[in-house]
């Protein structure tokens, strides 16, 4: 059963800016070393990140959460055994999932140049 939906568009250029002036402590405060890690550098990089930084914006949006109310690193989001993206939960993310019957999360990303893009689906039950 769908407990809760979100999505989210992000400017690459926004991100790619934010992350270059405040550097790696920011880095670090937005996203986990996994996610660091799977983004790579280069141009592409920030097209990673940025739409790694929407689906945690569109997870927090099926949560009914706003943002900032729970930390953006609460939500991991990393490449699954298969390709495709995996969300992983943990302080009070994991909290208000737990609140809520959540018991799973479905994520899918896109990114295109300028923008990236994420919709989220919060799960409860078997589904």
């Amino acid at each position: 059963m769908v407990a809760g939906v979100g999505v989210d568009i992000i400017s690459v250029a926004r991100v790619r800016s934010m992350l270059e002036r405040r550097g790696a402590r920011a880095m670090y405060r937005l996203f986990s070393p996994g996610e660091v890690a799977e983004a790579g550098t280069g141009v592409m990089a920030y097209e990673r990140l940025a739409s790694r930084w929407a689906a945690k914006e569109a997870v927090l949006k099926s949560l009914g959460s706003g943002l900032w109310q729970v930390p953006l690193r609460d939500i991991v989001v990393t490449k699954g055994q298969d390709g495709r993206p995996e969300v992983s939960l943990q302080g009070k993310a994991q909290e208000r999932a737990t609140c809520l019957g959540v018991t799973g999360i479905q994520v899918s990303m896109s990114h295109e140049h300028e923008y990236a893009v994420a919709f989220a689906v919060a799960l409860k039950g078997d589904d």
